[in-house]
């Protein structure tokens, strides 16, 4: 799915829905293939995703449902999980999932996944092979995670002879923006929930895996309780299958307890999940808890929470950390929320750090692959890509065909 517009306008979703599948591909929002949707017979052998953030798979409810996905099998669950809370989204009836460094072929292509370090949960790049061609596609990635250990592993053992590597580059415009690593930001939470005395609030993703890990550890390391919604305990909750180290609402981590809505609660009743919701239960805090003594708690807040802050006395004068990209402050709910925040006494404080790559770790990669050609992707810059990379560099437009 687009982020923006060809004028660089923000990307409405809810234009895509009103319109034909013949009218998106003529606006180039979807590709103009043949053979690839629901009107169609089918062409196309495989669809890939690389990670389950919605500018990676989220006009996939347009494929033809004959066509098989290939994807991570926490990739499918967290897409699953967000069609269940948001009402709609791809369903995916044919499911092959694959593993790190675990060749499979599709047709003619032999593929490789590479497991990456990034804000994402399950990840992937991937080395596609073919006709004596070799193709290096990056995925999101960076390497101040943590998962940074897979990115060293991965430029220490690189897949060699590469033809074109498809490299991503959202930071290649902030040349001197050297990315700050989670740990780094565990401390600055630790030292603004420590000083805290009253409610502490953050707002990130539900599925940013490794910061909610990052405001799991702080918590604990300041004896404070980690307090996080029905959606958000979900994620974790399914997501320890894959990585029986995450935090979640359990007798393993009593630090986490679950705030219950109504919205959310609803959904679950509705959709079978009744049990889920039983289970969360017995880990509960309730607005009496937090009111009674708010500065015992680090609560994941959302603008769709108004709602329940409006409820909550006994909180003003705390503190909000924003842990997102600042860019969404621009967005008229958010600001409204942040100023409602800040109307109520709380403290803003920005603390995050990108789930990209920054230009010394593009660099590392350029350098491990040694590519014959460098082709940007997902990038604003991809003019800026000749000035900081000795390889040779292919700028390429939507729809274009390359000859390898």
């Amino acid at each position: 799915m687009p982020l923006v517009n060809k004028d660089g306008s923000e990307f409405d979703s809810r234009n895509v829905e009103r319109k034909s599948i013949g009218e998106l591909r003529k606006e180039a929002i979807l590709p103009d293939i043949d053979g690839f949707y629901n009107i169609d017979t089918v062409k196309v052998d495989a669809v890939l995703i690389s990670h389950p953030h919605l500018d990676h798979y989220g006009l996939g409810h347009f494929v033809n449902t004959k066509i098989p996905f290939y994807l991570g099998e926490a990739t499918h669950k967290l897409i699953d999980i967000t069609r269940l809370f948001i009402g709609r989204g791809l369903e995916i009836s044919k499911a092959h999932y694959f593993d790190h460094r675990e060749t499979l072929s599709i047709g003619d292509l032999t593929i490789t996944p590479y497991l990456n370090d990034h804000s994402g949960f399950n990840a992937y790049g991937f080395l596609i092979e073919g006709d004596g061609k070799r193709i290096y596609y990056t995925g999101d990635f960076r390497a101040h995670g943590r998962k940074e250990g897979i990115f060293h592993q991965f430029v220490n053992d690189p897949p060699a002879n590469i033809d074109c590597l498809l490299m991503e580059g959202t930071n290649i415009g902030n040349v001197e923006k050297t990315c700050q690593k989670e740990e780094k930001l565990e401390d600055e939470l630790i030292t603004i929930i420590n000083e805290s005395s009253k409610l502490t609030l953050f707002q990130t993703s539900g599925q940013n895996i490794d910061r909610l890990v990052t405001f799991f550890r702080a918590c604990r390391r300041s004896n404070k309780i980690l307090v996080l919604d029905i959606y958000t305990s979900t994620v974790l909750f399914n997501l320890f299958k894959f990585r029986n180290t995450l935090p979640y609402p359990s007798k393993s981590f009593p630090e986490i307890k679950v705030f219950f809505t109504k919205f959310h609660a609803d959904i679950l009743g509705k959709n079978d999940h009744d049990k889920l919701l039983y289970y969360f239960n017995n880990f509960r805090v309730r607005k009496e808890d937090i009111e009674a003594n708010p500065e015992k708690y680090v609560m994941i807040t959302r603008p769709s929470m108004k709602y329940i802050l409006d409820k909550l006395n006994n909180i003003d004068g705390g503190d909000y950390i924003y842990s997102l990209w600042g860019g969404y402050l621009e967005k008229e709910w958010e600001r409204q929320f942040k100023d409602y925040l800040i109307n109520r006494g709380f403290e803003f404080h920005h603390i995050h750090t990108s789930g990209h790559a920054d230009l010394k770790t593009l660099k590392k990669m350029v350098n491990a692959v040694n590519p014959k050609w460098i082709i940007p992707i997902h990038t604003f810059n991809s003019r800026d890509y000749e000035e900081h990379f000795s390889h040779p560099v292919k700028v390429m437009q939507d729809g274009e065909t390359l000859n390898v």
